[in-house]
């Protein structure tokens, strides 16, 4: 019993907190700022594309690419994972606790509380909007940078490479690039292990 329990909070760890935020470093760290390199659109998407796939999960494929999609949005909007972080973790605790709370509670009262969960989700979650709106309309971002600055032409002439060629080569010959690819296979062995 004992070592179910501890299982069962490792379990709910990973999913609602640690999960989170390492899909986070992977996608909005590290893919939407190298991949932003060739434009901060391109960016957005081949960060949600990543992120639909590391869920290894067709049915959770294009729910991830969309939450991908808004996660990157507000990620690039804001200068900073920390937003998408809380977004992402805010919305993996609600389904660990609404699985939580179908298992223990008789139909009716978890439809009462899943509606709860959800009312108070979307209130924190407008709430947070308002926060990271006045934030930073009181501190504006203009100076910080996420994303790679597409190369000029310059640049690209003086090392007499294509501008894809020079984004690709940077792409994959960068530390970040293997940390990214690290992280992404820590996240699919420990989910092999969790699962």
């Amino acid at each position: 019993m004992k070592k179910r329990v501890k299982t069962f909070t490792i379990s709910i760890l990973y999913i609602a907190v640690v999960g989170p935020f390492l899909e986070e470093l992977l996608c909005r760290g590290a893919v939407l700022s190298l991949s932003s390199h060739i434009s901060p659109k391109f960016g957005i998407f081949a960060s949600a594309f990543i992120f639909g796939l590391i869920h290894l999960n067709v049915t959770q494929f294009f729910n991830a690419i969309i939450m991908g999609l808004l996660l990157a949005y507000v990620t690039v909007k804001s200068k900073s994972i920390i937003p998408a972080s809380i977004m992402h973790i805010v919305n993996n605790s609600n389904a660990v606790l609404q699985v939580i709370a179908s298992e223990k509670l008789s139909e009716d009262t978890f439809n009462t509380v899943s509606t709860v969960i959800t009312i108070v989700e979307i209130v924190l979650g407008v709430i947070a909007l308002i926060i990271l709106l006045v934030h930073y309309k009181k501190n504006p971002v203009e100076n910080q940078v996420i994303c790679n600055k597409p190369a000029t032409d310059e640049e690209v002439s003086s090392l007499q490479l294509s501008n894809s060629s020079l984004t690709t080569k940077i792409f994959f010959t960068r530390w970040s690039f293997f940390v990214s690819f690290a992280i992404f296979l820590l996240i699919v062995v420990s989910s092999y292990i969790m699962a």
